[in-house]
């Protein structure tokens, strides 16, 4: 109902209730008439103060229910599902900033049916423009050196401080349920609220003592919202945002919410931290500007939807270990887009342990007419990249199976249009996994920069789902030294497969132990990028080679005796940008199955030095119809 509407009820209801004329004379009401006797008033106060509205009525034993609104200049109108909002007296416990006032009014109900209507009271905050910290739980607030203990509220039990010097909060054995809350349109929202408008301080900390819980059931479907467990408001844009520091010193466990943590600043994370989506209700584990995860850390992130989002740059320190299981979001209309994990910036994993785990459900999508375009691990903007050292790293994208095709476009790493690359060193281990029968078109890593692995680091990456498949796309080149990359893949549809699609390649292995092996099924085992495009592929002897070199002890070798060629071709039809490798009988048939170096129990068929590219095409022409398995020459 609309303040408007309410208006025009109201003096209906004033009309017939109230005055009756007849004749001229005013007509006195009966002792037995139900009616308002106290409205409510209007108020003013400062935030964080807190406010309270009453009505009475003629005849109280006959009210069947009191139910309270909050409207606004907008012509919103809110119905109130607090603990208080359907007495007869409503109480705020709190307040916040606000330049627009607010109306409250309250619909009486008796027990026969019939409804009367309360007045508008006026709701005004006197230092709306005030800048001052304050620390909002619940719908109550705290000012430095002030506290709560929650067993004298509806929420729980715990004991939250926020200290005199305004930059510290502790939180001490927290077990917090908003189920029932005294007002539920507070704008601290139902978790915590730390507002500090252009703050001067750099790093405020929350210290979480104990197994501390937070169980936000709060949820407004008209808005699809559910407001956030732990948020902090700054209002700075200049680049010096501060940061909040979550310090769970025992056990931190956060349930429901549109956000668990949401902060306009940088977050910092430390201890064991739980975030953990409510039922199918939308919800991002953590977002924030730049996020640190301190050493030794753990995150157990659940949500329906991203689970790190940075505007900046994340940083996953030595020891830090990271769980994420995740959804696809519910949504109403519309294709959806989603990254679990997102940043602005770079991503860096420094002697970490990551597991990302995404999975979507049909029934999410329809009936509502939408479906989701784009699932990816571990995406970054245009001029972010992403660094992994010491680092074990693996993505599992899964679908579950339903009538019709609901998910597009499932990617394990995807970097920027610009420059992003994904660099390996120290014995990082990248694993990406697609198993989805009703995903159309899936890849591996797709960056417009480099991809690069050194140091006894590993890659592999199995992909077997609908459409175009590919492992790895790196449009500036490849760097392999002394690492493993392992590339399986299948389209089910039987569509274009592309093992590994490159710029140029420079692959040096120094044991046998390691290696590149692709096996792209039906499909394109190893390109590189001409750059050149054309309709029809031609003759290979009209195109230019392309670097792929070998070095130190690289092996290659290719199944079913087929002769490998390393020269580079242009591709066709804009999809592939060149074959590599391939059958030098029949160029429509390239060599979906490579193998430089050798893979464990598998003998080495040809060995290379340092080997240019033309040289090495015109060694592997001439032993075509020969010995192939005679050594090429060196460059």
């Amino acid at each position: 109902m609309f303040k408007a509407d309410k208006k025009i009820l109201k003096v209906i209801v004033a009309l017939l209730m109230f005055i009756s004329v007849t004749g001229g004379s005013v007509h006195v009401r009966a002792e037995d008439e139900f009616y308002i006797t106290v409205q409510p008033e209007d108020v003013e106060v400062n935030y964080p103060d807190g406010a309270t509205f009453h009505v009475e009525v003629s005849q109280p034993e006959r009210v069947a229910s009191y139910q309270w609104y909050l409207s606004d200049d907008y012509n919103n109108v809110f119905e109130l599902n607090g603990e208080t909002a359907k007495t007869d007296t409503l109480v705020m416990p709190s307040t916040e900033p606000n330049v627009n006032p607010n109306y409250l009014s309250c619909i009486i109900t008796d027990v026969d049916g019939n409804r009367i209507f309360s007045e508008d009271a006026v709701l005004t905050i006197g230092n709306a423009e005030e800048e001052k910290p304050v620390l909002y739980f619940g719908n109550y607030a705290l000012e430095p050196g002030e506290s709560l203990d929650l067993a004298t509220t509806s929420y729980g039990s715990g004991k939250v401080t926020y200290e005199a010097d305004g930059l510290n909060a502790t939180f001490e054995n927290i077990q917090f349920d908003n189920t029932v809350s005294p007002f539920d349109q507070s704008l601290g929202g139902p978790g915590v609220f730390f507002h500090n408008y252009h703050a001067k301080d750099l790093e405020y900390t929350f210290r979480f003592k104990g197994d501390c819980l937070f169980n936000n059931t709060f949820y407004d479907p008209d808005y699809n919202a559910a407001g956030v467990v732990i948020n902090s408001f700054f209002g700075i844009d200049d680049g010096n945002q501060p940061t909040l520091i979550i310090d769970a010193q025992d056990s931190l466990t956060l349930i429901g919410g549109s956000n668990s943590i949401y902060s306009d600043g940088n977050v910092e994370l430390k201890g064991n931290i739980s975030c953990i989506g409510m039922e199918d209700v939308y919800n991002d584990s953590i977002t924030c500007v730049h996020l640190l995860v301190d050493e030794g850390s753990k995150l157990d992130l659940r949500p329906n939807g991203t689970a790190l989002r940075a505007h900046g740059d994340m940083r996953i320190y030595p020891g830090a270990e990271i769980n994420i299981d995740a959804i696809a979001p519910h949504v109403s209309a519309g294709p959806t887009f989603k990254n679990l994990v997102y940043g602005d910036g770079n991503i860096y994993f420094d002697n970490c342990k990551v597991y990302i785990a995404g999975n979507a459900h049909p029934e999410t999508f329809i009936p509502y007419g939408s479906y989701l375009v784009n699932l990816t691990g571990i995406s970054v903007s245009m001029l972010g990249s992403i660094d992994l050292k010491a680092s074990d790293v693996t993505i599992d994208l899964t679908a579950e199976k339903g009538d019709d095709l609901y998910a597009l476009n499932y990617c394990g790493i995807i970097g920027g249009e610009n420059s992003s690359s994904l660099l390996l060193s120290e014995k990082s281990k990248l694993s990406i996994n697609i198993d989805c029968e009703d995903v159309m078109n899936s890849t591996g890593i797709l960056v417009p920069g480099t991809v690069s692995a050194d140091d006894d680091c590993m890659i592999k990456i199995n992909i077997a789902t609908q459409g175009e498949v590919a492992g790895i796309e790196a449009d500036r080149d490849l760097q392999i030294k002394d690492a493993i990359v392992e590339v399986n893949l299948n389209s089910l549809t039987s569509e274009g497969v592309y093992g590994v699609v490159t710029g140029d390649a420079a692959i040096e292995f120094n044991k046998p132990d390691y290696y590149l092996y692709v096996n792209a099924a039906n499909g394109i085992g190893l390109a590189a990028d001409s750059g050149e495009r054309g309709d029809v592929v031609g003759p290979v002897e009209n195109y230019t080679a392309q670097k792929i070199i070998l070095s130190g002890k690289a092996t290659y070798l290719t199944p079913k005796k087929a002769t490998v060629n390393l020269y580079g071709v242009p591709g066709y039809d804009g999809t592939i940008k060149a074959e590599t490798v391939f059958d030098s009988t029949t160029m429509a048939a390239p060599a979906s199955e490579v193998q430089i170096g050798v893979k464990p129990d598998n003998t080495i068929a040809y060995v290379v030095g340092i080997a240019a590219v033309a040289a090495i095409a015109i060694a592997a022409y001439g032993m075509s119809k020969k010995n192939k398995k005679k050594k090429p020459e060196e460059a």
